[in-house]
């Protein structure tokens, strides 16, 4: 891909679909989404929507913008997760801003969003907690469908708690409180000891799991993704502590890994969870367990 100049000014010679082709080609190496990757790397560097590039497909783009997005592709190419390059992630429709001190929010923890808005009550004003909150993705969809909701987010890294509160900034949120808990206990942070649910997408991935990619290991924060005891410390961490936070009745409800939900049942038995449950992903893994304080 070469510069070349037309007229005076500096203009790539390429038009944006012949960009998008050439992007979405070199890309397959590296990606499973080549095409969408392709899009968003262009969106990012033009400052456009998607529907721009389809619109105006014969457009050129400025030297300064093939430079950028030369930068990023590289980036792309190297392995870095797109939500990186461009700084946000789409989560329960939310434009989600990340770091590289959050991790990416995933489609499957999403589950734990429609859980929670099917099982518990629609219109009651419930006090919720989620432990780690990260960049805020799980504790911000929840505010957003449950206005009425109060909703207290924990996190350690206080990198990560500024991006989640700069997230409800943005979207507008105000039934979130944020609090940074710096203990290695997950519930001293709670100032509270009533809530009708505590949610968490723990760290829960094994050092040896072998399907941990690279990728994942080189740019995401480590501590929010690996756990001692084959992953599951800090879930028996939390299943041990919520108890004594949340109402009688009140849920636990957890992302784990996919072959952990055995040993999170057994932990919910002996800790005197019951109704316990454990639900698929759209992947066919079990990837989410609920239970209920006695």
């Amino acid at each position: 891909m070469t510069h070349s100049k037309q007229h005076g000014a500096e203009i790539f010679h390429m038009l944006i679909h012949e960009l998008l082709k050439e992007m979405q080609s070199q890309l397959n190496a590296v990606s499973q989404t080549p095409k969408l990757d392709a899009e968003l790397l262009l969106m990012h560097s033009l400052q456009k929507s998607r529907a721009y590039l389809y619109a105006y497909t014969e457009a050129s783009v400025t030297d300064e913008q093939f430079s950028q997005l030369e930068e990023i592709l590289h980036r792309r190419l190297q392995g870095e997760p797109i939500a990186y390059i461009v700084g946000y992630q789409e989560f329960w429709s939310l434009p989600i801003e990340i770091t590289r001190d959050t991790l990416i929010p995933r489609p499957e923890t999403e589950h734990l969003i429609e859980w929670t808005l099917h099982n518990l009550p629609k219109k009651e004003k419930l006090h919720m907690a989620d432990l780690g909150t990260g960049s805020g993705a799980i504790a911000l969809a929840l505010a957003k469908e449950r206005p009425y909701w109060k909703i207290t987010a924990t996190e350690k890294s206080i990198q990560a708690i500024m991006v989640a509160q700069r997230n409800a900034k943005r979207l507008k949120l105000s039934n979130i409180e944020f609090y940074l808990n710096e203990s290695l206990q997950w519930c001293t942070g709670l100032p509270h000891s009533n809530y009708a649910a505590i949610i968490s997408n723990p760290p829960y991935l094994a050092e040896d799991d072998p399907k941990i990619s690279e990728f994942v290991l080189r740019y995401e924060p480590y501590s929010a993704l690996i756990a001692k005891q084959k992953g599951l410390a800090e879930l028996i961490k939390i299943i041990i502590e919520a108890k004594h936070y949340l109402l009688p009745n009140g849920w636990l409800i957890l992302e784990h890994g996919y072959h952990q939900a055995n040993d999170v049942q057994d932990l919910m038995r002996r800790e005197n969870y019951h109704e316990i449950q454990t639900y698929c992903d759209l992947a066919g893994h079990q990837r989410l367990t609920v239970g209920r304080k006695l």
